[in-house]
Protein backbone atom coordinates (compact mmCIF):
# COMPACT_ATOMS: atom_id res chain seq x y z
CA UNK A 1 0.00 0.00 0.00
CA UNK A 2 1.33 3.41 -0.94
CA UNK A 3 1.80 6.14 1.63
CA UNK A 4 -1.05 8.65 1.95
CA UNK A 5 1.49 11.23 3.09
CA UNK A 6 1.70 14.11 0.63
CA UNK A 7 4.90 15.93 1.52
CA UNK A 8 8.25 14.37 2.29
CA UNK A 9 11.22 15.82 4.15
CA UNK A 10 14.86 15.74 3.21
CA UNK A 11 16.31 12.39 4.30
CA UNK A 12 12.96 10.58 4.55
CA UNK A 13 12.55 7.36 2.59
CA UNK A 14 10.57 7.54 -0.63
CA UNK A 15 7.40 5.41 -0.51
CA UNK A 16 7.47 4.88 -4.27
CA UNK A 17 9.65 5.58 -7.26
CA UNK A 18 8.75 8.70 -9.22
CA UNK A 19 9.27 12.40 -9.82
CA UNK A 20 9.09 14.70 -6.84
CA UNK A 21 9.04 18.51 -6.86
CA UNK A 22 11.00 20.64 -4.39
CA UNK A 23 8.44 22.95 -2.73
CA UNK A 24 11.08 25.58 -1.94
CA UNK A 25 11.98 25.93 -5.62
CA UNK A 26 8.33 25.79 -6.69
CA UNK A 27 7.37 28.61 -4.32
CA UNK A 28 10.29 30.68 -5.58
CA UNK A 29 9.04 30.27 -9.16
CA UNK A 30 11.63 27.79 -10.42
CA UNK A 31 10.06 24.35 -9.98
CA UNK A 32 12.68 21.61 -9.84
CA UNK A 33 11.74 17.94 -10.12
CA UNK A 34 13.98 15.07 -9.12
CA UNK A 35 13.65 11.36 -9.79
CA UNK A 36 13.70 9.25 -6.64
CA UNK A 37 13.72 5.45 -6.47
CA UNK A 38 11.50 3.42 -4.18
CA UNK A 39 13.05 3.33 -0.70
CA UNK A 40 15.67 5.96 -1.52
CA UNK A 41 16.24 8.81 0.95
CA UNK A 42 15.29 12.22 -0.41
CA UNK A 43 18.51 14.06 -1.32
CA UNK A 44 19.19 17.78 -1.22
CA UNK A 45 17.49 19.50 -4.12
CA UNK A 46 20.24 20.14 -6.70
CA UNK A 47 18.83 23.58 -7.62
CA UNK A 48 18.62 24.65 -3.95
CA UNK A 49 22.13 23.37 -3.35
CA UNK A 50 23.46 25.29 -6.37
CA UNK A 51 21.69 28.46 -5.14
CA UNK A 52 23.09 27.90 -1.62
CA UNK A 53 19.57 27.38 -0.20
CA UNK A 54 20.41 24.18 1.64
CA UNK A 55 17.79 24.02 4.40
CA UNK A 56 17.21 21.02 6.67
CA UNK A 57 13.43 21.46 6.35
CA UNK A 58 13.22 21.04 2.57
CA UNK A 59 9.95 19.46 1.45
CA UNK A 60 9.16 17.43 -1.63
CA UNK A 61 5.80 16.49 -3.13
CA UNK A 62 4.94 13.97 -5.82
CA UNK A 63 4.74 15.74 -9.16
CA UNK A 64 1.24 14.33 -9.72
CA UNK A 65 0.03 15.73 -6.35
CA UNK A 66 1.41 19.26 -6.76
CA UNK A 67 -1.69 20.82 -8.36
CA UNK A 68 -4.07 19.49 -5.70
CA UNK A 69 -1.72 20.64 -2.91
CA UNK A 70 -1.60 24.16 -4.38
CA UNK A 71 -5.39 24.27 -4.78
CA UNK A 72 -5.93 23.30 -1.13
CA UNK A 73 -3.37 25.90 0.01
CA UNK A 74 -5.18 28.57 -2.02
CA UNK A 75 -8.51 27.56 -0.47
CA UNK A 76 -7.01 27.72 3.03
CA UNK A 77 -5.71 31.24 2.40
CA UNK A 78 -9.11 32.36 1.10
CA UNK A 79 -10.71 31.03 4.28
CA UNK A 80 -8.12 32.73 6.49
CA UNK A 81 -8.46 36.08 4.71
CA UNK A 82 -12.26 36.21 4.93
CA UNK A 83 -13.50 39.05 7.06
CA UNK A 84 -16.54 38.47 9.27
Amino acid sequence: MLSQQETFKLGEWSPEAGRYVCLTCDRLGTPTAIDVDDGQAFPFCPACKAANRVEPDQLFVRERDLASLKAREKDRWREIMKTP
